[in-house]
């Protein structure tokens, strides 16, 4: 198995099961949480984020330990795990808060589900390779294309990502709800991992 096999299915698998985990945490914080829970409603949505994160730091993580002797994988999954935690928090709160309450609003239209997806991951992308880039250290050599590769990748990504996450009917089971996240997040992973591979080197090109 070549190494860029392995780093696309380290970020498809990851973000199958990360996006599925965050899609029904989100799905069903919306249905239980009140105007009285808000705050349990954002903390259940920011663990989601930070379970997603640790599972793309963990399994690219390992990747990258693998080829790379006394390679900083603990930093390298703090640094993730934090930084797409934020993100998920930044992306996800806002629209799990307007449907807790009596009054949950009204559902954005597609195209700004898509549009924002794609604007969030544009800005994302690159603050979640800042922080990788922070574990690194002075062994990154390509700093500008790993910001450059998580943008687009990230941006790709995102707008499944977020269509998972809004356009689920209320009346699906959690199972569905999983199902369906499980391969968009599959499918967003292998957007992030085919922009990132090969995007940066640690001490030696890959």
């Amino acid at each position: 198995m070549t190494w860029t096999v392995r780093w696309i299915g380290a970020c498809m698998l990851a973000e199958a099961v990360g996006v599925a985990v965050a899609a029904v945490t989100s799905a069903n914080t919306a249905r239980w949480a009140s105007a009285d829970s808000v705050g349990l409603a954002v903390a259940a949505v920011l663990l989601a984020g930070c379970v997603e994160g640790l599972l793309l730091g963990t399994l690219t993580g390992r990747v990258l330990w693998r080829t790379y002797p006394g390679f900083p994988i603990g930093r390298w999954m703090a640094a993730t795990t934090l930084a797409v935690g934020v993100a998920w928090g930044l992306g996800l709160v806002p629209s799990t808060l307007a449907g807790v309450g009596p009054d949950p609003g009204v559902d954005p239209s597609p195209w700004v589900v898509l549009g924002g997806g794609a604007a969030m991951g544009a800005v994302f992308g690159p603050l979640i390779g800042a922080a990788q880039l922070w574990a690194l250290g002075d062994h990154e050599a390509r700093p500008s294309s790993w910001m450059m590769r998580n943008a687009v990748g990230w941006a790709l990504a995102m707008p499944l990502i977020m269509a998972s996450a809004s356009w689920v009917p209320g009346t699906w089971t959690p199972g569905a709800v999983a199902g369906l996240a499980f391969v968009t997040g599959g499918l967003a992973g292998v957007f992030v991992g085919g922009a990132t591979v090969g995007g940066w080197s640690y001490g030696a090109d890959l």
